[in-house]
C-alpha cells in the first residue's frame, strides 16, 4: 500500500480510532483534488520527509504530508486540525494496512494560512511518519 492510502485509512476510521471522515466527501488527496465549498474538509498533500534511516539490514522511510484542516470557522478549522493530529500522533508500532509504523508525528502546530477560494479559514500543518516500506 501507498502512504497516502494508510493515512486515507487512519483518517476515516470511525471514533474512537480516527476522526470518522469520509474519503471525497470531507477528506481529500493530492494538490489536483477538487475541493468542494462545503463547510469543515481536509485535504492531504504528500511531501518530501527527511531521509531514510538505515540500519545494516533494512531501516525506515520517513514519508512527509501536508494537512490542511479548513472551516467556515476558526475554531472549527483549529478543532479539526488537532483531531487528525490526535489520530495521526496515536499510532506507535502499529501495524496499517499490513504496514509498520514505528510513529507518526506532527512537525510543527497547526498554524493559520489565511482564507482559501472558498472563504474557508486554512488551519495547516506537517507531519512526518517513520515505517517500513511499504
Amino acid at each position: 500500500m501507498a502512504f497516502e492510502e494508510e493515512l486515507i485509512s487512519l483518517l476515516t476510521a470511525v471514533p474512537p480510532n480516527g476522526p470518522g471522515l469520509v474519503f471525497g466527501t470531507d477528506l481529500f488527496f493530492g494538490s489536483g483534488a477538487e475541493l468542494p465549498s462545503d463547510d469543515k474538509i481536509v485535504s492531504i498533500i504528500a511531501t518530501a520527509g527527511p531521509p531514510e534511516i538505515r540500519f545494516q539490514v533494512g531501516g525506515f522511510v520517513r514519508p512527509g504530508a501536508q494537512i490542511t484542516a479548513r472551516s467556515k470557522e476558526y475554531t472549527d478549522a483549529r478543532d479539526l486540525a488537532y483531531n487528525v493530529i490526535r489520530a495521526l500522533a496515536g499510532v506507535r508500532n502499529r501495524t496499517v494496512m499490513g504496514c509498520w509504523y514505528r510513529e507518526i508525528y506532527a512537525v510543527q502546530e497547526p498554524f493559520d494560512q489565511g482564507l482559501d477560494e472558498a472563504e474557508r479559514v486554512q488551519m495547516v500543518f506537517n507531519i512526518v511518519a517513520v515505517k517500513n516500506p511499504s
